[in-house]
């Protein structure tokens, strides 16, 4: 007996099975856009990849411990580079080492002044891609770019 022979047999409105269908899509639509939320796409963009995508183990989103496993650096060369201003997330410099990183967030890290443009600086850059919460901490991906060139915001203290 098919599921359209029970419908017809029935004595129950057939409105119910179309609402059971509907939340059936519902269900199966947010299951889709949370799967493609969860393995979002790196789009090509056409440019040499120049940059390695690494998943973080931590086990907080701040500042200073996303920066320490992203660059395999101590705490302490880490807190010395976010208090002494050379660090910025998304063009702003920030000070604070517990500042939370969001999804799309670029964090840019001064290394020194580009030697034949001053106006220029070469930085370390971390692109958070995405980051999942699981049982033992947070899993962010990011894209990493050890040596980049962008603009001084440090131009003063070089």
């Amino acid at each position: 007996m098919s599921f359209s022979n029970v419908v017809e047999k029935t004595s129950c409105s057939s409105s119910r099975f179309r609402s059971y269908s509907s939340l059936k899509k519902t269900i199966a639509s947010s299951e889709e856009d949370q799967d493609t939320d969860e393995r979002r796409a790196f789009v090509d963009d056409g440019l040499p990849k120049d940059y390695k995508v690494r998943t973080l183990k931590t086990e907080s989103r701040r500042l200073d411990a996303v920066l320490r496993k992203a660059t395999n650096s101590s705490m302490s060369v880490t807190e010395a580079a976010i208090l002494s201003g050379c660090v910025r997330i998304n063009e702003k410099v920030k000070t604070k080492r517990g500042t939370v990183v969001e999804q799309d967030d670029e964090i840019d890290v001064w290394e020194s002044a580009y030697e034949e443009n001053h106006d220029l600086a070469n930085v370390k850059q971390i692109y958070i891609h995405s980051w999942t919460l699981a049982d033992d901490g947070y899993q962010i991906v990011v894209k990493y770019w050890k040596n980049l060139i962008t603009d001084n915001w440090k131009q003063n203290d070089s």
